[in-house]
């Protein structure tokens, strides 16, 4: 788990960095523009044929190459101290370039879509805070990379256990995407036989306890069925599913999943209560 003191000497760094080389946060915000513009053109067509489109740097040699301006080092301390100060950087729009809307931020959203095509993993310190932070704009970019990037721990068990929990804070999609990836996590987890650990066996508990949330029971119900081989004719299955089709609030397509869920139980001549792991 990433204390506040390391998060606050990587913050107190980079802002230093920056100063001793002389930018302003105005130079550092047209870099990060001009650095993320393949990015955020808009697709347009001549014809039949695309003429421009989005697209991200795919090397970090490339995405940092220094010029007669910045030097690499400045580059990436830049694009580091961007990272920390998603939510007070500005963002003028111009011709030609993606506009927000819907409260998103494109600039932000275009940051994460680098990262992760660069695999830029320095920067999961960065994107972790702003994840668990109240800004919104960006932040289901920023959970995508999270998932991706920290390895099943208890922080990472914490993490999804709170969006998913916390339906004030956080969206509907946002708790179903930190649902599909925790669990794919879980999953993939169970496939390589790395079960033993804390984490594993905390965070399948954690996701039985939200089995029944609207927003990710299904891949809640999958996993379960994947890595605990008796749930998947369980009396505790049942009774989810049994819960679920009864809520008059579940998604359609949710609803439809564990009816037919019930159905195949109910064929059953008897079936038994699962065990989870300890």
């Amino acid at each position: 788990m990433r204390t506040v003191s390391r998060i606050t000497v990587a913050m107190s760094v980079i802002v230093m960095s920056l100063t001793s080389v002389g930018h302003t946060c105005a130079e550092t915000n047209n870099l990060i523009r001009s650095m993320l513009s393949p990015l955020l053109v808009c697709t347009r067509l001549q014809g039949d044929r695309i003429v421009s489109r989005p697209h991200a740097v795919a090397l970090q040699s490339d995405f940092f190459a220094g010029d007669d301006q910045w030097t690499e080092a400045e580059k990436r301390g830049a694009f580091d101290w961007y990272l920390w100060h998603l939510t007070a950087t500005a963002m003028p729009v111009r011709d030609g370039i993606m506009q927000s809307g819907n409260g998103r931020n494109p600039i932000a959203v275009a940051a994460f879509k680098q990262c992760a095509a660069m695999s830029y993993t320095n920067a999961l310190p960065a994107v972790e805070a702003y994840a668990v932070g109240d800004d919104m704009p960006a932040r289901k970019e920023s959970m995508e990379l999270v998932f991706m990037w920290h390895g099943l721990d208890e922080w990472l068990v914490s993490f999804a256990n709170g969006v998913i929990t916390n339906s004030a804070k956080y969206s509907d999609s946002e708790r179903n995407l930190a649902g599909r990836r925790f669990c794919d996590r879980l999953k993939l987890s169970f496939q390589e036989g790395m079960t033993n650990s804390p984490a594993w066996s905390g965070g399948v508990q954690a996701m039985y306890e939200n089995r029944t949330s609207i927003a990710c029971a299904v891949a809640i119900d999958s996993m379960l069925v994947d890595c605990i081989p008796e749930y998947g004719t369980s009396t505790n299955r049942l009774a989810c599913a049994n819960a679920i089709v009864a809520n008059t609030n579940a998604w359609e397509n949710c609803r439809a999943y564990f009816e037919n869920v019930t159905n195949t139980i109910n064929e059953l001549v008897a079936y038994p209560e699962a065990n989870l792991p300890d």
